[in-house]
């Protein structure tokens, strides 16, 4: 038998050949689409994670900061004879004490006011070191 590029087209090992190759291909090109969605969906669903937590923080940041004040205001008008240092030395003292008994993680907090010559640091809190 004389084989020519026709006939070779068409033999069963050829035309395996090629199926092989389409397979791989496919599963190649498969493979790499749905890794690439992956990554963009990983990629998207952290950006949401970040931006939820990041809401969170300043929700709680603003809580934190109305409390303070409603502790202030309180202690402007009850608590003014009732301290040395007056209302603010008597929320700094609430304040600090709350800090100091706080059990959870480490907190890093500062409280400070607008004085006349700028901001005057009230209460420098930094978080303690975890122990190992």
């Amino acid at each position: 038998m004389v084989t020519t590029p026709h006939t070779l087209a068409r033999s069963p090992q050829v035309i395996r050949t090629r199926s092989a190759r389409r397979v791989l291909w496919l599963v190649g090109t498969l493979t790499a689409t749905l890794l690439a969605a992956e990554a963009v969906t990983i990629v998207l669903l952290l950006g949401v994670v970040e931006d939820a937590s990041r809401e969170r923080l300043r929700m709680t940041a603003r809580a934190v900061g109305d409390l303070v004040e409603a502790m202030a205001r309180f202690d402007a008008r009850h608590s003014q004879a009732d301290h040395p240092e007056g209302a603010s030395g008597a929320t700094l003292s609430q304040i600090a004490e709350a800090l100091r008994t706080t059990s959870g993680d480490p907190l890093g907090i500062i409280i400070a006011h607008q004085g006349v010559t700028g901001v005057a640091i009230d209460l420098p809190r930094a978080p303690r070191p975890y122990e190992t």
